[in-house]
Order: C-alpha cells, then sequence, then structure tokens
C-alpha cells in the first residue's frame, strides 16, 4: 500500500495516518504535545455520543508543533514501524494516544470502547498511569487499519463508510468491529492489500 506522507506543509501532514502519527507523538516527534486534552475524558464522563472529533482536530492541528520533514521520513518505512511499535506496546502507550488516534483518522470514541471504557479511561487518566501492554497494541491495531484504510481509499469519508458497513468476506460483520482484534486486523488488511492488487473476491 501507499504510506507516502505529503512532505509539504508539516503541521497536519499526518492526517489520515493515525498509526504513524501515534509512533511519532511517542517517539517525541511531536514536541510541545499539550497535556491530555479535555476532549477525550470529558467525553468519557458524559457519555461517548458527546465527542466534539471537529473541535479535538483543530486543537490537535493548532496546539502540536510542526514535524520536521525527516521526523516524518523515519516512519514511512514499514520496518521501522514495526519496531517502534513493538518498543511503545512493551512500555505502554501515553493515554494522549487516544487523543492522536481520534484527530487524525475517522475512528470514534465509540470505536475504542473495546480498548477503554469511559469509566476506566477517567480513572486511569487522574491517576496519570499509561495504557497497558495489551491495550497499547489494540490502540495500535487499530490505528494501523484505520490508515490502511485511508491510504486505498484516499479519503477518510470513504473508509469510514466502508469500515462500518457489513462485509461478506467477514461473514456479514463490520470491519469498524473487529479491527481490534488481532485477527480480525489481520483480515481486513489481507482483504486491502489483496484488493488493492486485484485478487480479492
Amino acid at each position: 500500500m501507499n504510506h507516502a506522507i505529503d512532505k509539504g506543509e508539516a503541521k497536519g501532514s499526518l492526517r489520515g495516518h493515525p498509526y504513524t502519527a501515534i509512533l511519532a507523538f511517542e517517539s517525541r516527534s511531536y514536541v510541545g504535545f499539550p497535556p491530555l486534552s479535555d476532549f477525550t475524558l470529558s467525553s468519557a464522563a458524559r457519555g461517548q455520543a458527546d465527542l466534539d472529533l471537529d473541535a479535538l482536530r483543530q486543537a490537535f492541528d493548532s496546539q502540536v508543533l510542526k514535524v520536521s520533514a525527516r521526523d516524518i521520513e523515519a516512519f514511512i518505512n514499514e520496518t521501522q514501524k514495526f519496531a517502534r511499535a513493538l518498543d511503545v506496546a512493551a512500555k505502554g502507550a501515553d493515554l494522549r494516544s487516544l487523543d492522536v488516534l481520534l484527530a487524525t483518522s475517522w475512528v470514534r470514541l465509540a470505536d475504542i470502547k473495546h480498548i477503554l471504557p469511559p469509566r476506566k479511561l477517567r480513572s486511569r487518566a487522574e491517576k496519570g498511569a499509561r495504557l497497558t501492554t495489551e491495550e497499547s497494541e489494540k490502540v495500535l491495531r487499530i490505528a494501523r487499519v484505520a490508515e490502511a484504510a485511508t491510504d486505498f481509499f484516499g479519503d477518510k469519508g470513504k473508509a469510514d463508510k466502508w469500515m462500518r458497513s457489513p462485509k461478506r468476506f467477514l461473514d456479514g460483520k463490520a470491519p469498524a468491529d473487529i479491527m481490534h482484534m488481532e485477527s480480525g486486523a489481520w483480515l481486513i488488511e489481507n482483504h486491502l492489500l489483496q484488493s488493492e492488487h486485484g485478487f480479492a473476491a
């Protein structure tokens, strides 16, 4: 798949690339990323439907400092991404990685309920705790699938629509409902790869 990232304007260049964005954030290529935003926490307290994604994405663009082309280029190599993802999962991802995921993709707060239910997320944030290895792997898995779908369709809206529609190759399940699972993510990514090369049924 084409994982090329526009090297023009740095700010916002990782929109649609949540997997790359999280890895960049965890390596602190995003210097000065604000403390865990109130968007995710306040929405978790009120209920999942209240999250203002537009506000979160605007805050992401305005508060995250510029990322140099060199910083971005460091994450284009898939082998480097894999090695970095292993490191992130091993130490546990920063809770702010959830904000990065939501800000740079079509993923919604409801899609991460399999990782951290609202009450648990709020408690974890109050304690300043990181995600566990298992939770981190799920965040990265969702981000990777979201990035792959956006790359394939070339548009976040089209990727979102496709991911939420039942699929025959998933026995009637919607990709978004199983993308947090290892086997589900593999099936989705494999289908997209085969479709890109004209092999999918």
